[in-house]
């Protein structure tokens, strides 16, 4: 019996390590920096007040070995799964998009130009991904 004692306790506190490493992990959105692009593309007061509330408000837990570990507020990212996950990724999306073509203007950045006067690529955007191209 103490053997098993002994094995749930190292169990428990292996999971607690990994929950908060796994914590850092979700770290991936600046919540500020989604208030800044929601401004400049326009949307209302009440709309990014709306949003800073789902945001600010979610509790997450993770599932370690099968078992939920303690749940803790999001920082930075959003939840997976969560439905306004995809909205705001396409209003990052966008901010990242404005930021490279605002780049391009000054000269910072130069995307790729494809053969015979074809358009100019700089970033492929697919689900959660984005592939820069340039020079």
């Amino acid at each position: 019996m103490r053997l098993i004692n002994l094995i749930w306790c190292i169990t428990k506190i292996i999971s607690k390590s990994l929950a908060a490493r796994l914590k850092e992990a979700f770290d991936s959105i600046r919540w500020s920096y989604l208030e800044d692009v929601m401004k400049k593309l326009g949307f209302c007061d009440t709309w990014r007040t709306w949003v800073q509330a789902i945001l600010s408000s979610s509790k997450v837990s993770i599932l370690v070995n099968g078992s939920p570990t303690e749940e803790f507020f999001l920082e930075k990212g959003v939840r997976q799964g969560d439905l306004v996950s995809p909205f705001l990724y396409i209003i990052d999306a966008k901010g990242l998009k404005v930021a490279l073509v605002e780049a391009n203007n000054k000269g910072l950045f130069e995307g790729m130009e494809m053969p015979k006067d074809g358009p100019t690529f700089s970033l492929f955007q697919f689900a959660n991904d984005a592939i820069f191209l340039g020079k």
